[in-house]
């Protein structure tokens, strides 16, 4: 997820590809099927064996989007237009929930049922960056101010939410009623964090790097009590190395955005194999004319509430607000809410 202004540049797509469908030996699985990964998904390991290759095509829905998207619990898509936050019915034109909030980052839903989105709006208009806690009735609560850059933003099960500092090189682990917060990746410990993301089994956290090294981070973690390993290298040279949100299926891939890198300059995805060894490109706006330049930031699957289709993948368009969905062939890991 990037500032306002939005850069584009052109550079030939990297990655540790092998193979012409980039697999070792070709047309093989994507996912570990050994079971470590799956969680209390409903994948099981024939299915996650079968995942299709694409590339992707993308489909514009209605609805409205720009660096990030959510799902609540009453069937709607939730997204910013950079000023004010929407809801979307599936089918319907968009709603407003929460005017005159100006950002451009990160949002979800915590397991409690409230939008947590990371408002770094001081960078933009002379305020303060500071992470937001919105109640159902679109209320707005301070959870922590003063930070530098809030980017990527994602909730584990247990009531909290994660987020990547991006200013200050940090990720943080904070309780969103009550404002206590730890460091998981101290300031200065991390290049750039961006998009993250729990793994299947909510065992694991994963950490994108913007930072033009093209490397995935991860670090196992007690979600009950915070209790967390070291930070680690998952997979490197991931595109181009300027990498922006992040997901993960029920098989335990890794979705990851590679900012502007394709020939037009739009944002290509790609899956990376449980292991963190292999890499595929699976969606590649440039390749299926018709869109123009598109600008993915993030992506999440729907929440299988009033049309959102749980095995479909919802991507916003961050340059035009439009909607992207997408059957990727396998659904999402476990949903924190709804």
């Amino acid at each position: 997820m990037r500032p306002w202004i939005l850069i584009v540049f052109a550079m030939a797509p990297g990655g540790c590809l092998s193979g012409d469908d980039g697999f070792n030996g070709g047309g093989d699985a994507d996912a570990d099927t050994d079971g470590d990964t799956d969680g209390d998904t409903d994948a099981d390991t024939d299915s996650c064996a079968d995942i299709p290759n694409g590339p992707f095509e993308l489909q514009e829905v209605q609805g409205l989007a720009s660096e990030d998207l959510a799902f609540d619990g009453d069937g709607n898509l939730v997204g910013s237009d950079d000023n004010a936050i929407y809801k979307s019915a599936y089918g319907d034109g968009p709603s407003i929930f929460v005017p005159d909030i100006q950002f451009r980052a990160g949002m979800r839903y915590s397991s409690d049922g409230d939008l947590v989105i990371c408002n770094n709006s001081g960078g933009y208009e002379g305020g303060a960056d500071e992470l937001t806690r919105i109640d159902p009735e679109g209320v707005r609560h301070t959870i922590i101010s003063g930070l530098s850059y809030p980017n990527g933003i994602t909730a584990d099960r247990n009531g909290f939410v994660y987020f990547t500092e991006q200013s200050a090189n940090a990720v943080r682990r904070v309780d969103p009623l009550s404002g206590d917060f730890s460091y998981m990746v101290d300031p200065g410990g991390i290049a750039a964090p961006n998009g993250i993301s729990f793994a299947a089994d909510y065992q694991t956290l994963y950490v994108s790097g913007f930072s033009g090294e093209g490397i995935i981070y991860q670090m196992s973690i007690d979600t009950e009590t915070g209790d967390h390993g070291d930070l680690e290298v998952f997979a490197t040279g991931v595109g181009s190395g300027t990498l922006d949100g992040i997901a993960v299926d029920a098989c335990g891939n890794v979705y990851v955005c590679d900012y502007a890198t394709s020939e037009d300059g739009s944002t290509l995805i790609y899956r990376v194999s449980s292991d963190g060894e292999r890499v595929r490109l699976v969606i590649d706006p440039s390749d299926m004319g018709g869109y123009g330049f598109v600008y993915l930031p993030n992506m999440d699957w729907g929440s299988g509430i009033g049309g959102w289709d749980a095995n479909k993948l919802y991507i916003p368009e961050g340059s035009t607000h439009r909607v992207f969905e997408v059957d990727i062939g396998v659904p999402s890991k476990p949903r924190a809410f709804p």
